[in-house]
């Protein structure tokens, strides 16, 4: 049996043909001139940020291996010799730990009594260097500066 379409559907029908046979010929047209959308979108950066159209474009310094240098800078005498000052503002004898608040800042360092003189109070004014930990920064190296 014939479809039996009603005049909108029809009209619809065509519409949908007429549009998809429009794409086609866009694609087309496009596949004919050579250029794929994307690649007109691509822009290649160089060293210095100058943008070019194609990667073949972009002139590289060849670097020798010889200019190539590997070293470890040397530490200075000055860097070697920074002890902070502060003051012990608690102390767990019990546990074997303290803190000591550095002066002329809000830093609090943890210590172990292992690196402390067996005097030490709280309230007591302090030199001490820092090392790295897990947990942050250490202080080690303390000595009493007075009571």
């Amino acid at each position: 049996m014939a479809k039996s379409f009603s005049f909108n559907k029809r009209q619809k029908e065509k519409l949908k043909q007429q549009k998809k046979l429009e794409k086609q010929k866009r694609k087309e047209l496009r596949k004919s001139q050579g250029k794929d959308s994307m690649d007109d979108m691509i822009a290649y950066e160089d060293d210095f940020g100058q943008l070019h159209s194609s990667p073949d474009e972009i002139v590289k310094d060849e670097v020798k291996l010889e200019d190539i240098e590997v070293s470890i800078p040397k530490k200075s005498e000055e860097e070697e010799d920074t002890s902070l000052t502060g003051k012990v503002s608690y102390l767990n004898v019990e546990k074997g730990y303290g803190f000591i608040q550095q002066e002329d800042s809000r830093n609090s360092y943890y210590f172990r009594l292992s690196n402390a003189p067996e005097e030490i109070e709280i309230e007591d004014k302090v030199s001490f260097k820092t090392e790295d930990s897990a947990r942050g920064k250490n202080a080690i190296d303390i000595a009493i500066v007075s009571r």
